[in-house]
C-alpha cells in the first residue's frame, strides 16, 4: 500500500513540474519589471496575461506601446502579428496594459501611450485569434515598450 502511495506521490511530482514551463523573460528595460501570469485558450482565442511594474524613482509617462513590433510564433509554426500585419488567419487582435485598449490596425510607426506610476503594477492582457488547435506553447513573443525590446519565450498555452 506504502510503495502504491509513493509511486503515485512520485508521478504527481513529476507530472506537475514537467507541465510547469518556466518562462524566459528577456526585459531591457531598467527599473521596469515583467512577470508572466498566464496563457489560456478558449477555442482558436488566446490570452496570455502579465504585469508590469515601474520601479523607478518616478513616474513612467506617455510609455509608448509600439504596434508593428508586437509578433508571436508558436511550436506549429504559426505567425501572430497586429491586424494589418497578419496573414489573415493568425492575428494579435488587442492589447490592453491597465485601463487602456489598443486594437489592430496601427499603421506603419504608430505608437500607443500610457502612464504607469512609481512603485504601481498594471496589468497587460494580449489577445489572439486564429490559435493553432495543435500548438502548445508560443515559442516567442517579441514587443517593443517604452522604447525598450521585451521578449516572452516558451509561453506555455493552457486550455480551456
Amino acid at each position: 500500500m506504502m510503495k502504491r502511495l509513493f509511486t503515485f506521490l512520485f508521478a504527481l511530482v513529476a507530472f506537475s513540474s514537467l507541465a510547469q514551463t518556466q518562462v524566459r523573460i528577456i526585459n531591457e528595460a531598467p527599473g521596469i519589471d515583467y512577470e508572466f501570469k498566464r496563457c489560456i485558450c478558449n477555442g482558436k482565442s488566446a490570452f496570455i496575461d502579465m504585469t508590469i511594474t515601474n520601479n523607478r524613482s518616478k513616474d513612467f509617462t506617455n510609455v509608448c506601446f509600439e504596434g508593428l513590433s508586437l509578433v508571436a510564433y508558436d511550436d506549429e509554426g504559426n505567425v501572430y502579428k497586429n491586424g494589418d500585419d497578419s496573414d489573415g488567419e493568425h492575428k494579435i487582435t488587442k492589447v490592453s496594459v491597465g485601463a487602456n485598449s489598443f486594437y489592430p490596425n496601427w499603421g506603419a510607426g504608430e505608437t500607443m501611450g500610457f502612464d504607469i506610476p512609481e512603485d504601481i503594477t498594471l496589468k497587460i492582457r494580449i489577445s489572439f485569434v486564429g490559435v493553432d488547435s495543435y500548438a502548445t506553447m508560443f515559442k516567442r513573443v517579441d514587443m517593443v515598450i517604452g522604447g525598450a525590446k521585451l521578449s516572452l519565450r516558451d509561453v506555455p498555452i493552457t486550455r480551456e
